[in-house]
């Protein structure tokens, strides 16, 4: 029994035991941790920096319907799609052929998200270089500004010319009322 209980305390190591073998070790264990700092340090530099830029762009009512609902400017799930599907990005590579020149990405991964039941979309971008990625996203916001104004000028003009019929026939309707009424008075 003896025997056995002597062989159960022969498996612990104790603090002291340990310290000593840490400290006889003590040149290769330092030397492993300078080799792995030294690794990582490599690596960070190496790998090259990313940067995020986004831009949260809202979604503009421009009224209600006949029902109440609200009117928006824009489908911001249909434009989204369009900017993930690149509908913008040749024409702002294009334009930044010339201030980038290689550095610019051949294709710009735009990702969209619609935030708050589609009231706003938060638009981002990863870039190496922050100015271009910035550059890139303004470039964005004027199509997008510019796509909206020839919605915002079409919906002008259909108003204009709803509002002219709606004028021009109660125009009408009251001559003809006059008209009938003068009718009326003279029988």
């Amino acid at each position: 029994m003896d025997d056995l209980n002597r062989q159960a305390g022969d498996d612990q190591i104790g603090v002291i035991t340990l310290m000593r073998l840490m400290w006889k070790w003590k040149i290769v264990i330092l030397a492993g941790i300078l080799v792995c700092a030294l690794v990582a340090f490599v690596i960070s530099i190496s790998i090259p920096h990313v940067y995020e830029m986004d831009m949260l762009v809202e979604n503009v009512q421009i009224g209600t319907n006949k029902v109440g609902e609200k009117v928006y400017l824009g489908d911001l799930q249909n434009i989204g799609k369009q900017i993930s599907a690149g509908a913008f990005s040749q024409d702002i590579l294009g334009n930044l052929r010339e201030q980038y020149k290689e550095a610019l990405p051949k294709r710009i991964p735009f990702r969209v998200s619609l935030e708050n039941n589609n009231q706003f979309a938060k638009i981002a971008y990863e870039a190496v270089d922050v100015e271009m990625g910035k550059e890139i996203l303004s470039q964005l916001f004027k199509r997008m500004h510019e796509t909206a104004l020839v919605r915002v000028a079409h919906w002008k003009k259909e108003i204009d010319v709803g509002l002219f019929l709606s004028l021009f026939l109660s125009v009408f309707l009251e001559y003809v009322y006059k008209k009938d009424e003068k009718r009326r008075s003279v029988v």
